[in-house]
């Protein structure tokens, strides 16, 4: 586990949710000063369990360095309230961006969103990793860059069992989920699809009349699929229709495979940016 020894400052709160504030901050790292996100723990939410949760998603951050996965830099854990330092991305939340400045994002640049999401999601999977929340929400932009963030779901594992009471977030879960209450690679693919689907319509709700039971029904047994805006690319629309969202997830594309074919789909330049960094 990466325990900070460097100074933190902390500016602004910038958000709340649940247990945590988030708010900006500067990390002094060799001889020079890193803009951050820090995840700070409510007091009075510092129970063992919280901590215990906070401490795995901060070991299962520590080894990934990515681009288009947000950056962990490590555990203020001396201190209380315990915090977690993280890249900071000035843009903030992807599903506030799209709501925000939806006039002003072209079908390219949604484009590029969707391959940086899901370079990100190949990397992840490259290193074991279930992300388990793949979601707009859960991913953040700025400069012309997404990252995929917020790994509390996450698991580094082949297979995650459900129990039979844990919450998921029912609006991207894949129909094998449903069924089997195990999550797998192939669900993360089903949710990059649904993903995708909120960047061409602007941060909508998936399903945005229906409640779990609805949605159970309809995309199993009615084999119901989003649709698409008219102006959205019939390429981009045929992959995730059609091979990201296979009910029969052993038919379903790997995240490698969707990866390559959204990168045919979208400029040369930008193919640098999806390469990984070497391991450190």
């Amino acid at each position: 586990m990466s325990s900070l020894q460097n100074p933190v400052i902390l500016n602004s709160y910038v958000v709340e949710i649940l247990n945590f504030w988030i708010c900006s901050g500067e990390l002094h790292l060799n001889n020079t000063t890193v803009q951050v996100a820090v995840k700070k723990m409510k007091t009075k939410a510092m129970t063992k369990e919280k901590i215990e949760e906070l401490m795995k998603e901060a070991r299962l951050m520590r080894p990934l360095r990515h681009n288009n996965v947000i950056r962990f830099y490590g555990v203020a854990a001396g201190i209380e309230p315990l915090m977690i330092v993280m890249e900071l991305v000035a843009g903030g939340a992807l599903d506030t961006y799209l709501k925000t400045e939806s006039t002003n994002v072209s079908i390219q640049e949604r484009m590029n969103m969707c391959l940086d999401a899901a370079w990100g999601i190949e990397y992840v999977h490259q290193k074991g990793v279930i992300h388990r929340d793949i979601a707009a929400r859960n991913c953040l932009y700025g400069n012309k860059c997404l990252k995929i963030s917020d790994f509390g779901l996450s698991q580094r594992s082949d297979v995650i069992q459900l129990g039979a009471t844990e919450k998921c977030p029912v609006r991207w879960v894949a129909p094998e989920v449903f069924l089997t209450m195990q999550f797998r690679n192939s669900a993360d693919v089903w949710a990059f699809g649904i993903l995708v689907w909120e960047v061409f319509t602007n941060g909508m709700t998936p399903y945005q009349t229906w409640q779990g039971p609805e949605i159970k029904q309809n995309i199993i047994y009615n084999n119901y699929r989003l649709p698409f805006p008219d102006w959205a690319p019939p390429m981009l629309v045929d992959l995730i229709v059609n091979k990201v969202w296979q009910g029969d997830p052993n038919s379903r594309y790997p995240s490698g495979l969707v990866a390559r074919e959204m990168e045919k789909m979208c400029p040369s330049k930008y193919v640098h940016w999806r390469l990984p960094f070497p391991d450190s």
